[in-house]
């Protein structure tokens, strides 16, 4: 795990309630901002707030305010964020040229919202207020002369008016006597710093090909073409399958005739086993306890006679996620798109398949006083268990 770092502070409105949050670059747990390269700063911002930590966990249902380089508004990707929730800041010593107005025009017409950073009004500016929805105001840089008629001019173009550096309650009633919309500052409330912990990069590489692998809408080419996208979990899948572990009448030569051979279930289990498996700083028992729980989940499931043994194989190879990504299950489960059976037996214990993984964990555990013997015959579960360690040693060996 990564530790990342994200500067907060509060944009009121008029009556003092928070409208927004500005995020800001923190490079530790000391409240400044040492940067030298922009770009990185915003990227690291957008990451660490919309993937790592998720928006609504940093401003709730108020908007983010993130400070833009002028890359970032010159590129021609398509932005993955949520329209009027963002407030996009175009940073003061961004030129107006015909490519940033351009980049600008294009996020204006997907919708999202743009204020101008430390904004001082000039012929130079009008293009960029023409398509600006707000306008930053830096109150010790402002010429207190002629702020009023500054004020003025952009009230009358449609613009909301943020006061920004607002140090003293004098401060805040003068600009709010100017009319301002929004007030920030240190009178009103300093930046707080939200420390969170990232996976690495290859914890998040697995978490995204799970989240693919398991995708329930998936059909046999979309699964064929995303196993067969990842070289190295392609390869390994095939030498799998053409095993003296599974035993096929022929040799299997292509990802899709595995799947129809096993068919799309299976092939989804063994995937997600080998992708898990390839966790970095993680022992190899952790994946041969996965693989004991996934088989002994699924032996209970066949002799009770439960639907869909599959779905049992799925929870108890998926019991391991959290020690595997050493974060909550609940967060990791809201990264792949499991059904709500898989969920509920995963998180609450839920359904016959949370039931058998509690069975199945107290078995492990030898915690006797979990498992009712009047649900299920304490012979079922030690034949399954055994069966599992049998299985799981020769699956290790196939693996490998």
């Amino acid at each position: 795990m990564q530790d990342f770092f994200i500067g907060r502070q509060p944009i009121f409105d008029r009556e003092l309630g928070i409208f927004a949050y500005e995020l800001l670059f923190r490079g530790g747990d000391g409240n400044v901002a040492n940067f030298s390269d922009g770009d990185q700063a915003t990227s690291e911002v957008v990451v660490s707030a919309f993937v790592d930590m998720g928006l609504e966990r940093v401003v709730g249902e108020s908007q983010a305010f993130i400070n833009c380089s002028r890359a970032f508004f010159t590129t021609d990707e398509k932005l993955p964020f949520p329209q009027g929730k963002v407030v996009f800041e175009v940073l003061e010593e961004i030129e107006p040229t015909p490519e940033v107005l351009e980049g600008l025009k294009r996020l204006v017409d997907q919708g999202y919202l743009l204020a101008l950073d430390d904004f001082v009004y000039d012929q130079q500016h009008m293009p960029l207020l023409k398509m600006a929805h707000m306008v930053k105001i830096d109150l010790p840089q402002a010429d207190r002369d002629r702020l009023p008629r500054q004020v003025e001019l952009l009230r009358k173009l449609g613009l909301k008016l943020i006061a920004e550096k607002v140090e003293t309650p004098e401060e805040f009633e003068f600009c709010r006597n100017l009319g301002f919309d929004y007030f920030q500052g240190y009178f009103l409330s300093r930046p707080k710093v939200i420390q969170g912990q990232r996976l690495t990069a290859n914890r998040l590489a697995v978490l995204r090909l799970l989240a693919e692998v398991n995708n329930p809408d998936s059909t046999v080419d979309d699964l064929a073409r995303v196993l067969s996208e990842d070289v190295t979990l392609s390869y390994r899948l095939l030498r799998l399958v053409n095993s003296a572990f599974f035993g096929l009448p022929k040799q299997v030569d292509s990802i899709r005739q595995a799947i129809v051979f096993l068919g799309q279930k299976m092939i989804k289990n063994w995937a997600s086993l080998l992708v898990t498996a390839g966790v970095e700083d993680k022992p190899r028992e952790l994946a041969k306890i996965a693989m004991i729980r996934a088989r002994m989940c699924e032996n209970i499931a066949k002799r009770m006679e439960f639907k869909d043994p599959d779905l049992f194989f799925t929870t108890g190879l998926f019991s391991t996620l959290d020690a595997l990504m050493d974060r909550p299950m609940e967060e990791i489960l809201e990264q792949l798109p499991l059904s709500e059976v898989l969920r509920a037996a995963l998180l609450r214990r839920e359904g016959p398949a949370g039931r058998t993984l509690t069975w199945t964990l107290a078995y492990e555990e030898w915690q006797w006083g979990n498992i009712d013997p009047g649900e299920i015959d304490p012979a079922i579960l030690e034949e399954s268990f055994l069966e599992g360690i049998e299985w799981a040693t020769q699956a290790v060996g196939a693996v490998r």
